[in-house]
């Protein structure tokens, strides 16, 4: 086993990566523990492997996110290329699926957490190409679960090309239709797999199965995966078959078209309740309702009904007893397809007994308030007598609320039902405002001082808040804050620990200190303040 590679002291090997080893290292520089993959070039490709590689390991590198593995440095020793990363504790997601050792509401708390660093990866120009639970790390502490997105870039070692010997291997099963039938790649790629994953999550298989390459290939492009079983969906909403179903659509239009909106969609599917506002955007197929649609049909007896709203819109049951059933003819006009009656005979009764009520009504109100109707004679009446005119009586003014239209009766008005957004637990809302660091840090540090008072203890939690004030640049606010942790017992190492942007924003002000570049915040006593225990 290695030694040493360049400034890390190698401590033990890892595993065995799919074109070399990956190891446990030391960096003594700053007493870090570091993941090293090893990628050995080959005979008459090596410029080319160290070019992509090089380039792909940049642009993971410019990637900062609580869930993506951040990328340290990237070398080369003799004919070794190597890549150097945060060393995640934990298990992979491909471990965890087998044994079934999450409940299905975590497994979409991980994929979400899966989403979220993915839609900030594509907002940095950034396309994984590899997305599978082997390439996801789940870290887990009690209750509280982490994911992390590794091998940023790594596919991009490979050729793009399909025709290539193993290209297609150990992934294809995550492979979009669109990326088989062009070979171009996309963000909707990354979420397509996610979606794939979602399937084999719930289910321990994988929607697209086959005996050869050909076949799964085959399977991906033209046929839609068999329905999950209710069993698979226990403790989480019915939804998620629709949610699969717009993952899994053949046309990348009809997905999500953002990693945020998806993991949206996954959190809120972790509430039983939820009723699935995705049902009304799903975007319908080319192909019409796929297998997973249909087969919800089947499912009435084991998933809650419609709502009442959704009840009143939907086709009449022509088996269903009423008060006067419809012809043969009248019903075969009803399901005709493109009459104008297809859906009429149920909106119509209801309808017309509006009508008939809103009629009724006007003749008992108005009768008191009017002269009586004329009586028009029979054949059989006696003959009318002539009567003295007699004066009209004043009009009598009928109070607004009484007076009913004789030409536009009432018409029931339908509303859909509101939908309750979930609400947000306090592990989504410190996601949230990990997130917002990066991008908005003063508006994650209200939330986040909102958390530290609440949980003064929790490392990473006070560590965030410190990154969040530092790229807000608040030199007061960071100095006020890490007094506030110092006291609460804890320390810069287990901050720096626990908060990896904590950690880098250190290694920034450190490197600006001896660059004397202008840019550093922090004065050489707050530095120290942060390093003592």
């Amino acid at each position: 086993m290695l030694q040493q590679l360049g400034k890390y002291e190698i401590l033990r090997a890892l595993g065995q990566g799919a074109m070399g080893e990956v190891y446990l290292a030391h960096q003594a520089a700053i007493g870090r523990e570091v993941a090293i993959k090893t990628i050995l070039s080959t005979a008459g490709r090596a410029d080319d492997m160290e070019e992509r590689f090089r380039r792909e390991a940049a642009a993971a590198g410019k990637l900062n996110h609580p869930n993506i593995v951040t990328i340290y440095d990237f070398d080369r020793e003799g004919e070794l290329l190597y890549l150097v990363m945060e060393y995640v504790q934990g298990e992979d997601l491909e471990d965890i699926i087998a044994h079934q050792s999450m409940t299905p509401a975590q497994f979409l708390e991980v994929l979400a957490q899966v989403c979220d660093g993915l839609g900030y990866a594509h907002r940095h120009g950034v396309i994984h190409r590899d997305i599978k639970p082997s390439n996801i790390r789940v870290v887990r502490d009690g209750k509280r679960i982490q994911a992390k997105v590794m091998d940023f870039g790594i596919a991009r070692t490979r050729d793009s090309h399909m025709t290539v010997t193993g290209m297609v291997m150990g992934t294809v099963s995550y492979m979009a239709p669109e990326y088989i039938q062009t070979s171009k790649s996309s963000a909707q790629g990354d979420l397509w797999a996610v979606g794939v994953m979602l399937y084999e999550c719930l289910t321990t298989r994988k929607p697209f199965g086959g005996d050869n390459t050909t076949t799964i290939l085959f399977n991906i492009v033209s046929q839609a995966p068999d329905p999950i079983e209710p069993e698979d969906a226990q403790g989480i909403s019915p939804s998620v078959h629709l949610i699969l179903d717009r993952a899994l659509s053949k046309d990348p239009a009809n997905r999500y078209q953002t990693a945020e909106e998806f993991g949206k969609a996954l959190r809120a599917c972790k509430d039983p309740s939820w009723k699935g506002v995705i049902e009304a955007t799903v975007a319908p197929s080319i192909h019409g309702p796929t297998t997973l649609m249909r087969a919800q049909a089947g499912r009435a007896a084991s998933f809650p009904e419609p709502s009442s709203a959704l009840t009143a819109l939907a086709p009449p049951d022509p088996d269903a007893p009423t008060a006067s059933a419809p012809s043969p003819a009248a019903r075969e006009r009803a399901t005709k397809p493109g009459s104008h009656f297809r859906y009429g005979i149920s909106g119509a009764a209801a309808l017309g007994l509006v009508v008939l009520v809103g009629i009724g009504t006007y003749l008992i109100v108005g009768r008191k308030s009017s002269a009586p109707t004329p009586v028009v004679p029979t054949s059989t009446a006696p003959p009318a007598v002539n009567v003295p005119a007699i004066p009209p009586s004043p009009p009598v003014t009928t109070p607004p609320a009484m007076v009913k239209s004789k030409t536009t009766p009432p018409v029931a008005k339908i509303t859909p039902l509101p939908v309750k957004p979930p609400e947000e637990t306090l592990e989504q809302k410190r996601d949230r405002a990990i997130a917002l660091i990066e991008t908005e840090p003063a508006r994650a540090v209200p939330i986040l001082r909102e958390l530290a008072a609440a949980q003064p203890g929790d490392a990473r939690i006070q560590g965030h808040l410190l990154a969040a004030l530092y790229r807000s640049r608040d030199a007061n606010g960071f100095e006020r804050a890490l007094d506030i942790a110092k006291a609460n017992g804890l320390t810069g190492t287990q901050m720096m620990q626990s908060a990896p942007l904590f950690r880098m924003v250190m290694v920034d002000e450190q490197i600006a200190h001896k660059t004397s570049n202008g840019k550093d915040l922090l004065s050489e006593a707050v530095i120290h303040k942060v390093a003592a225990n």
